[in-house]
């Protein structure tokens, strides 16, 4: 889907975290990221890329991004990203 239907998504339905990729036609994952932290600032967003530039530390705070993976990745380094993000938005849920 593109980031302006992925955001209309997000806009009605509750999700446990996303995955933006950076580069897209419509809109950056970094435009993806704060218009969700807009909607939702609990919301985890992860920034996927496969940009061989340096990701800065500034952007991802200003964003609201809560972790970066860098193509190409290992399915369980994904799998590790996604669980801590969600495991550490839960740990007051009972």
């Amino acid at each position: 889907i593109s980031a302006t239907e992925g955001l209309k998504m997000a806009s009605v339905s509750d999700y446990d975290l996303v995955l933006t990729d950076l580069g897209m036609p419509d809109m950056s994952g970094w435009e993806v990221a704060s218009n969700l932290q807009e909607q939702d600032p609990d919301l985890p967003v992860v920034l996927v890329t496969g940009w061989g530039t340096t990701i800065d530390d500034q952007e991802i705070s200003r964003s609201g991004v809560c972790g970066v993976v860098h193509k190409p990745f290992e399915i369980r380094d994904l799998v590790e990203t996604v669980h801590r993000e969600i495991a550490s938005r839960k740990t007051s849920v009972l």
